[in-house]
């Protein structure tokens, strides 16, 4: 008889130390017998010989559908396996083992000629029936494009009163790909899906119908029975106020998966079920209209909600809506954005190409009433990126005062103004002052003072460091700073709320320890959130390696956070923390999008300028421009001398004039004089003396011939004393050389 040795030096390179044992594998067990064993032996607490038994078993890569047949024969395996996925010993293999029981369930509910066969057994004996009915209901969602077909041949008419029993004893799972064929189907079998749907009780199914019921073209029995699913569905739905037309009906479902609504949420222990059909798969499914039937695509649970919110608000304003279809425009461009917002090298959209326009594209072409109601939607959900997405919009396309107009009782443009967010703010100024309202409104005097602040260049980062011990808060300080953050230092929630309280808006990471008490760290994540603008900072939570476990599950409820053990490498703390900035929304600007920034900052000043208003008193940032105009970026340098050039005070006349006297580029310099003597033109002269002598001497002694004419152009426009104006000839005159 063959056998295999393993011993326990082998079994130790992948699982960490079990006691030293030699372990007999019968080379010859059939699968089910080494599967059996391999169960037996946990159950016992012969760890040892389970552990052996249950890796040679997952080493022979059997069929995952058998596994999961040879767990069924046992219903304590499972149990078991879940148990013993937290052991630090035990927990890769159990785990490995649940994850093939559970790919051996989704391939079994994939097989087609098994659901055939289910289907065929309704015609049988009353147990056959009820059978065939729970292997169906276990199959779900993917059971439906089969039951169609049935549904469909007339050969089979016998069994179509009992396939509709069975799609609404299947329930919440089967509602989406049925709507998704409706449209398609023919009189027949789309009447008969129209019963089901109305023996259903769910008011998804209510947008489709009604569409049907609006459609000139819909024989009347069709239409008879879209109207009785509805008044059916409406029966049994009393608190739900229908919808004045199918296009509205689809906005306000559209809606409801923006938000998550429990209703269009997967079901699971203590819930109702929803919408989402696989429960339990890795990824749920979008059902699609394809070569004449259904087909699902899976997509990740990353994108799920954002996809069919387009897609019902794009079925929206595919009808003639009479109320929303501006408030169905505006919420598929904010999932839109949600959507590419998340997209990743680990996160791919299968139903959008990669040359599908950008966010801009569609934010843009939409135009500013859009994007005022987006922006009023996001600042109200607290969605910064498409807040951020609406007011880029809104700077590229808004003119004069309609980026004033109101959405509700408010102004958007106003409230993301005085939003405590730095990046918000700043963005909302931007799109300000490139549209530059005459008409006042609140915070109009502070615009050009947060343009102001973009001229100087990046900002530093901050973090909140949560941590009780001394010694661990300097360490975990030093970690921020070494990520690029200035950390704002605290030893508990009340010293943390102080800080917040100043600078909530100004905090772009949370660093905690596990280990804080009296609130401990979860309750202190939730009362930090509390604060509308730390629900979008990601949450780093630095736990001891033996509470990474307790840890999971106290923090389980809360999102946007990572929790790492002490001690873990920066490059780790790194890709985590730039996982959950996606995950979030956040909008970390990198040192180009810094200066692409001032520059924009900088050209709306100079538009601002040009208004005279005094509102948009642009002298108040005359150091910062001053300060770009000396920059090494000529593009921001240029634009800020422009800016400069409009302005009435001799201040900002003459920081212009000490530009261009140091500029050392000859071209720079030449355009900056140019500036300077068109400053003058409008505004008078109001140079210094000494500013004056310094140009007079730039003339006589410069070379270049076009900085002598621009220099000379400048001292053309002073109207100076001929005291002060004969210099130039006494210099230059060669009877000064003479007697």
């Amino acid at each position: 008889m063959n056998r295999r040795f393993v011993t326990a030096s082998l079994i130790g390179m992948f699982f960490c130390g079990l006691a030293a044992a030699q372990v007999e594998v019968d080379a010859n067990l059939s699968d089910e017998q080494l599967w059996t064993d391999s169960i037996y032996y946990l159950k016992i607490g012969r760890m040892e010989y389970g552990q052996v038994y249950l890796r040679e078993y997952l080493e022979r890569k059997v069929d995952p559908v058998k596994t999961l047949q040879f767990s069924e024969k046992d219903p304590r395996s499972v149990q078991i396996l879940t148990r013993l996925t937290t052991d630090p010993k035990l927990g890769e293999l159990a785990r490995a083992a649940l994850d093939q029981i559970d790919q051996g369930w989704q391939m079994r509910r994939r097989d087609i000629p098994r659901i055939k066969g289910e289907i065929d057994r309704l015609s049988g004996t009353a147990r056959a029936q009820f059978q065939a009915t729970e292997r169906l209901k276990e199959t779900g969602e993917y059971a439906v494009p089969v039951m169609l077909t049935y549904l469909a041949d007339p050969a089979k008419s016998a069994l179509h009163a009992k396939v509709v029993d069975v799609l609404v004893a299947m329930g919440p799972s089967v509602v989406e790909p049925l709507v998704a064929a409706l449209p398609n189907l023919e009189q027949g079998p789309k009447l008969l899906v129209m019963g089901a749907l109305g023996r259903l009780d769910y008011t998804q199914s209510l947008p489709y119908l009604k569409k049907i019921t609006e459609d000139a073209k819909a024989a009347p029995v069709v239409k008879a029975a879209a109207e009785q699913a509805i008044s059916n569905i409406l029966a049994r739905n009393p608190r739900y106020s229908p919808s004045s037309d199918a296009a509205q009906a689809f906005y306000e479902l559209a809606k409801r998966y923006y938000y998550r609504d429990s209703a269009v949420k997967p079901g699971g222990e203590g819930r109702v079920a929803g919408l989402v059909g696989d429960v339990a798969a890795d990824e749920p499914n979008i059902w699609l209209w394809k070569d004449g039937g259904l087909v699902p695509q899976p997509v990740s649970w990353e994108l799920y909600y954002e996809l069919m919110t387009m897609r019902m608000t794009r079925r929206s304003l595919q009808l003639d809506n009479r109320v929303g279809q501006r408030d169905a425009l505006t919420l598929w461009l904010m999932a839109n954005a949600k959507r590419d917002s998340k997209l990743s090298d680990d996160v791919v959209d299968p139903l959008h190409a990669e040359d599908f326009p950008a966010v801009d594209y569609f934010y843009r072409s939409a135009g500013t009433r859009y994007s005022l109601d987006a922006l009023s939607r996001a600042l109200q959900d607290n969605d910064l990126v498409n807040t951020l997405a609406s007011l880029k919009s809104l700077r590229e396309v808004a003119s004069g005062n309609a980026i004033l107009a109101p959405v509700g009782q408010a102004q958007p443009i106003v409230t993301a103004l005085a939003h405590a967010n730095q990046l918000i703010r700043t963005n909302a100024a931007l799109a300000l002052g490139w549209a530059a309202p005459c008409d006042k409104y609140p915070g109009m005097d502070d615009v050009t003072s947060v343009l102001g602040t973009l001229l100087d260049g990046v900002k530093p980062m901050s973090a909140l460091v949560i941590v009780p011990d001394e010694k661990k808060l300097a360490d975990f300080a030093q970690l921020a700073k070494a990520g690029g953050y200035e950390a704002e230092l605290a030893g508990n929630f009340e010293q943390a709320n102080q800080i917040v309280e100043k600078k909530a808006g100004q905090i772009d990471l949370i660093v905690l320890d596990y280990a804080l008490t009296t609130p401990g760290a979860n309750q202190t994540i939730s009362l930090l959130r509390e604060n509308a603008l730390l629900r979008n900072v990601p949450v780093l939570v630095f736990v001891a390696s033996d509470k990474i476990a307790e840890a999971r599950t106290t923090l389980s409820s809360q999102s946007g956070i990572a929790i790492l053990p002490e001690g873990v490498s920066a490059e780790v703390v790194a890709e985590r923390l730039d996982s959950l900035k996606r995950e979030l929304g956040r909008v970390t600007l990198s040192e180009a999008e810094v200066a692409r920034n001032a520059l924009l900052a900088s050209k709306a000043l100079e538009i601002l300028a040009d208004t005279r208003l005094s509102q948009y008193n642009v002298e108040l940032v005359r150091e910062s421009l001053a300060k770009a105009v000396n920059g090494k970026e000529w593009d921001l340098a240029l634009q800020s001398a422009q800016v400069l050039a409009r302005l009435c005070s001799g201040e900002a006349q003459q920081l212009l004039a000490d530009a261009a006297l140091t500029r050392i580029d000859v071209e720079q310099q030449v355009t900056l004089l140019n500036l300077l003597g068109e400053a003058i033109r409008n505004n008078t002269n109001k140079l210094k003396p000494a500013q004056i002598d310094q140009l007079q001497k730039l003339l006589i002694n410069a070379t270049d011939t076009d900085i002598r004419q621009a220099t000379a152009k400048v001292l053309g426009t002073l109207n100076l004393e001929p005291k002060v104006a004969r210099k130039v000839i006494l210099a230059r005159d060669p009877f000064g050389s003479v007697k």
